[in-house]
Formats: structure tokens, C-alpha cells, sequence
């Protein structure tokens, strides 16, 4: 079973599972990987996926000792971005190719841990973000070729961009973006970033981002922040 933690200044969150749990879903996105059709750089961005969760489960990334009723868990940290991208290159990438219920069930846990986080972590903002995730397009290049931009400019922002950006952001990854960011600037959207901005950082050293967890006083923001 999969379970999470959130990570301060609304970074990401911290997945953590047993052993066998990380293996399989380890496993499956390899397979999904090497089969998946939308997946067209076999190296890339979503076999990241692959790589973090074997560093988890063979114990090189975080380790929770804390419940020793429940067993050794191991764990790695994602941003916001680059885990919902991923996990709808999954999802999608099914659609393509014969799978089998546990393909189904280990996607199904991630994606519902995925959800929970993000009604917990963002509150009021969590339907338009769920809304954007939902509408990614896996299956189209523009994603692929322009995600790592994203995540970049997502691990550049202050908390509080995070917090107001992450929908903006997951729209960006539209291929329509950026011939209707102007449109949609109009239409009074204010959580977009310009497309200019993402293209710098094709260019720039990808940014240093704390990864740190949220504490017990994070917890009570989250807790007191008005909806």
C-alpha cells in the first residue's frame, strides 16, 4: 500500500511504500515504458518514474523506522508537477497497450493518493488542478517535449506561486497554450505563465528546491488557511 507526505512550500509530496508495493509499481511503469506508443523517448522523462522508485525501494532515498508494526517503508520525493505528468503518462499510455489488472490496481493507487494530496494541500485550488491534470495529453508531443521546462519553472517559484500556479501550469502543457495564452489572459486568467518564460529554461541549469518535509506548524497553516 501506498501511502504520502507532504513536502513544504507546497513542493510535492514524499511516496512511500513496502518493498514488494514500490517494486511493482517499479515494474509496471518499465513495462508501460518499453510498450507505450505515446511514450516516444524510451530514456526520458517518464522512465524518471522508474528510476526514483527503485532508488525507494532498495532503500537509497528516505526510510520511515517509525511504525515498526507495519515493516520497513521506503520512500522518494516528487515534485507537483513531475509526479502528475507521470502518472498521466501511465494512465494514458493503457489506453494504448494489453494490461492487466494489476497494472490497473498499482495505477489506481497512485492516482488515489495523488488526489487525496492534492484536496488536503491545496483546498480551494484543488478542483482546477484536478480539472488540469485530468486534461493532460499524454498522447500528444508538446507534453513530452516541454514538460521538464515546467517543472523547472515550478521548482524556481516561491511557496506562494506554487500554491497559486500549479493549474496554470499543468495548462501550459496544452498544445494549444501557446497560441491561446493571450486569449485566455483576456478571458481573465491569472494563474498563466507566458510561454517566453518556460522557454528560458531550455537554456538555464535546472534550479536548487527544498525537498524538505512539512512540519507540524506547515499542518496547521493548511488546517487555518481560509477556502
Amino acid at each position: 500500500m501506498l501511502t504520502y507526505e507532504r513536502l513544504k512550500n507546497w513542493a510535492g509530496i514524499a511516496i512511500f511504500g513496502d518493498y514488494l508495493s514500490l517494486r511493482s509499481l517499479h515494474e509496471i511503469v518499465h513495462d508501460v515504458n518499453d510498450r507505450s506508443p505515446i511514450i516516444r523517448d524510451k530514456e526520458g522523462f517518464f522512465l524518471g518514474l522508474a528510476y526514483d522508485l527503485r532508488k525507494a525501494y532498495q532503500g537509497e532515498r528516505l526510510k520511515d523506522e517509525a511504525r515498526p508494526e507495519v515493516g520497513a517503508r521506503y520512500g522518494v520525493e516528487f515534485l507537483w508537477p513531475a509526479i502528475l505528468v507521470q502518472s498521466r503518462q501511465l494512465r494514458d499510455s493503457l489506453a494504448y497497450i494489453d494490461h492487466t489488472k494489476e497494472h490497473q490496481a498499482v495505477t489506481y493507487g497512485l492516482e488515489s493518493i495523488l488526489e487525496d494530496a492534492i484536496s488536503r494541500e491545496f483546498e480551494g485550488k484543488s478542483e482546477a488542478i484536478r480539472t488540469e491534470w485530468q486534461r493532460l495529453q499524454p498522447s500528444q508531443s508538446f507534453l513530452e517535449d516541454n514538460v521538464e521546462t515546467r517543472v523547472a519553472q515550478f521548482a524556481a517559484w516561491a511557496s506562494s506561486e506554487r500554491q497559486r500556479g500549479l493549474a496554470g501550469l499543468l495548462a501550459s502543457l496544452d498544445p494549444i497554450y501557446p497560441s491561446s495564452y493571450l486569449v485566455w489572459i483576456r478571458q481573465g486568467r491569472t494563474d498563466l505563465v507566458s510561454p517566453n518564460d518556460f522557454e528560458v529554461w531550455r537554456e538555464r541549469e535546472f534550479p536548487d528546491v527544498s525537498l524538505d518535509f512539512a512540519s507540524p506548524e506547515d499542518d496547521a497553516e493548511v488546517t487555518a488557511r481560509p477556502k
